[in-house]
């Protein structure tokens, strides 16, 4: 009897996987393609200054599913990231294929309106929550304006 429920068991397993495997990938929602300039940013419940955010001009660009992050000229990180569809708050998965955070993935969650993009990083691999951090939380919110 145990072997026919270990059976059943790892028939539903692989069901489900080819099922998953036969699903097309999700394309990257294409509202984020752009330009995006950092405007503020939060780090474990802590902000960051106005006028270092504006010293560091942060540069992210979104295009179809790859990014990159620049500092003046220099990109300084960059990789791939997927929104899959259907969860709420929106999440967006980053994968580093350069910089400090290259080979991880960080479950993220983001938003956007109009030209506003939010997205709260959750670096210790954790998806957040909500849209804010608390000290400790290991959690990292940037709010982005589309570049003109």
């Amino acid at each position: 009897m145990k072997t026919i429920y270990t059976a059943m068991l790892l028939f539903v397993v692989l069901a489900a996987s080819v099922a998953a495997a036969d699903k097309p990938a999700e394309k990257p929602d294409p509202a984020l393609n752009g330009t995006w300039q950092v405007v503020a940013t939060q780090e474990n419940g802590k902000e960051m200054p106005a006028a270092e955010v504006q010293k560091l001009a942060l540069e992210l660009r979104l295009t179809d599913g790859r990014y990159s992050v620049a500092a003046g000229v220099a990109d300084i990180d960059s990789g791939a990231y997927q929104t899959p569809a259907g969860a709420t708050p929106k999440n967006i998965d980053v994968s580093p294929e350069k910089g400090a955070h290259k080979g991880k993935r960080i479950p993220s969650i983001y938003k956007l309106e109009g030209d506003d993009l939010v997205i709260c990083y959750g670096f210790a691999g954790t998806r957040p929550k909500d849209f804010a951090t608390t000290p400790g939380s290991q959690l990292t919110l940037i709010k982005y304006a589309r570049a003109k």
